[in-house]
């Protein structure tokens, strides 16, 4: 019933979606992991480029039980519907940029075997980072706590000097992506995250997003200063050598 890895791969080359016609023939835990498997191929080649379609191996990913069933469910509840779950390019993205980030650090043969590698695989230039499914996450979390409005106004004010305010259907909208919300006001509402639900804030952006919708807009509107104090309030030590490495372009 299944068609072979290699058929699949070969057909992303030249389409969209493989010609494969045997959903109807596939039971539902076979139509999610192929669905899975091919929202993987075109993880792949999004982020990598098709070259790499034909050198596939498996890097499994522990993950616990109940968790691995939701992705599933939600997955099949979105396909029923005709909405993308793309759990595979985040994941990719966030090790790609976790590879360069780890890399700089490296100092003498180690740091420059390391950029050799990367620049093998093409992805030694670092390339703007579509964050808006990160921001839709964040203004979702945010929908369950109370107050939401003032506890922004308050931090855009302590952290940007802003006197704005916002209501709760705007920050809904955000939550949706119909609005895109500012830079600071992103970063506002990861800090009311940090106060309200900072594990949860944590599963559902990298340390990477945090540097660059929080802390990286701080530095750039010279608030250094506030910016440490989060840090420290947060326990936030991960993001000090980005910030000491950091300079305002």
């Amino acid at each position: 019933k299944w068609p072979c890895n290699l058929c699949l791969s070969k057909t992303y080359r030249n389409a969209e979606e493989p010609e494969f016609t045997g959903w109807d023939k596939l039971d539902a835990s076979e139509s999610i992991e192929l669905a899975h498997y091919i929202d993987n191929l075109n993880a792949v080649k999004n982020s990598l480029g098709e070259d790499f379609l034909g050198e596939q191996a498996d890097y499994r990913l522990r993950l616990p039980i109940s968790f691995a069933l939701t992705v599933d469910k939600i997955s099949q509840l979105s396909r029923s519907q005709g909405i993308t779950c793309d759990i595979f390019t985040p994941v990719i993205s966030t090790i790609i940029q976790e590879l360069k980030i780890t890399s700089t650090k490296l100092k003498g043969e180690a740091k420059y075997e390391a950029l050799v590698l990367l620049e093998k695989l093409g992805i030694a230039e670092y390339k703007k980072v579509d964050r808006s499914q990160a921001v839709k996450a964040i203004f979702s979390e945010l929908l369950s706590i109370r107050n939401k409005s003032e506890k922004l106004h308050n931090y855009a004010k302590e952290l940007f000097g802003k006197n704005k305010s916002f209501s709760p259907t705007t920050i809904h909208n955000m939550a949706k992506g119909e609005i895109s919300p500012t830079k600071w006001l992103v970063a506002c509402a990861i800090s009311v995250l940090l106060d309200e639900k900072k594990t949860i804030l944590q599963n559902i952006i990298t340390n990477n997003d945090i540097f660059v919708l929080l802390a990286k807009q701080l530095l750039d509107n010279h608030r250094k200063k506030e910016l440490m104090q989060l840090v420290k309030k947060h326990r936030l030590e991960f993001l000090i050598d980005h910030i000491e490495n950091y300079s305002i372009k």
